[in-house]
């Protein structure tokens, strides 16, 4: 009598597998309910930067054109949980580059994300690739010499790999450049008997891939927060009254009260000295004034006081002071 015979003891090894299958799939569906929450952000106490995410480009071969387009959505959307950041939408974007910049992959490159940075207003850009992306499955079998039984190990691997740059839209500099890369495995059994043949209840979670791919990004965004302070805060004088200064951003970008900020006239290019200066002097001059946050005109524009200095002009850069000083 061979193992299998006794019905009894069929139903007891069906009984195991079916248990080791129920707790796959619950763990399965839990990690992807985690994954798609998205990672939890210390609290941050500081003024927003304001960045955008670009379209990333789609080298894989799976996805297709459109799967650049949801890394940055789906990696906009974490960011603005860790509240660390003022996100530019999709749709502005595409607005204030056009239609043609916005829509051919790859159209901003390291080269032309300055000049991209600076129409759209904001202090630094995200742009990158996704290099893999991809979903395989496995198998392998055991089985009785009189094939009585046979019972199959079954595995689905899902990988994503996206690499990143995050720029300085006043310089060019890459701030950082890392990949993410994400794993996600579904494993399965399959009892096939004289009686029982259960391998189609072990189909392939067409959403693991997807879970790949969130899983990813969330690591770009803790990466991206965790260096949110490399990126240089800006503001801008919009208007030099008699008695006060306005300038933006305001309270939405964590901007204070009673707050005191530097002011700089815009560098003039002819005045640069390509070999004693910064990156950042080719930018900015010396500081001209200081002044200090008295009220707030709805959430985005300050009104400011001067402490010290004079000759603010209006398109005169804002930015915090250093510890330094």
């Amino acid at each position: 009598m061979t193992l299998f015979s006794n019905s009894y003891l069929k139903r007891r090894m069906l009984f195991f597998f079916s248990l080791i299958f129920i707790h796959c799939a619950t763990m399965t569906e839990y990690r992807q309910a985690q994954v798609a929450t998205g990672p939890q952000f210390a609290p941050f106490k500081g003024h927003k930067r304001r960045i955008a995410v670009l379209p990333f480009e789609n080298r894989a071969d799976k996805g297709g054109e459109k799967l650049g387009e949801r890394v940055a959505d789906m990696l906009v959307t974490q960011l603005l949980k860790s509240d660390r950041f003022s996100m530019m939408e999709r749709q502005e974007i595409e607005n204030i580059l056009g239609e043609q910049a916005f829509g051919q992959s790859g159209a901003i490159t390291d080269e032309t994300a300055l000049e991209a940075g600076q129409m759209l207003g904001v202090e630094a850009l995200v742009i990158g690739t996704i290099t893999e992306f991809d979903q395989k499955s496995g198998s392998e079998s055991i089985g009785s010499d009189e094939k009585k039984w046979r019972f199959t190990l079954q595995a689905t691997v899902a990988t994503a790999n996206i690499a990143f740059r995050l720029i300085n839209t006043s310089t060019g500099e890459i701030l950082f450049a890392d990949h993410a890369q994400q794993s996600e495995i579904r494993p399965g059994f399959g009892i096939k008997t004289e009686e029982y043949d259960f391998n189609d209840l072990f189909q392939i979670d067409q959403t693991l891939i997807g879970t790949a791919l969130r899983g990813a990004v969330n690591k770009i965004a803790v990466s991206i927060a965790d260096r949110c302070t490399a990126i240089r805060w800006k503001g801008k004088i919009i208007r030099v009254a008699a008695d006060f200064i306005y300038f933006t951003p305001g309270k939405n970008a964590g901007v204070a009260l009673n707050e005191v900020f530097a002011v700089f006239h815009p560098a003039n290019a002819s005045e640069y000295d390509e070999e004693n200066a910064s990156n950042d002097d080719r930018f900015e001059t010396h500081q001209v004034a200081k002044i200090k946050v008295v009220s707030f005109i709805g959430e985005k524009v300050c009104k400011a006081i001067l402490l010290e200095g004079e000759d603010i002009e209006v398109g005169d850069i804002v930015e915090e002071i250093k510890s330094s000083d």
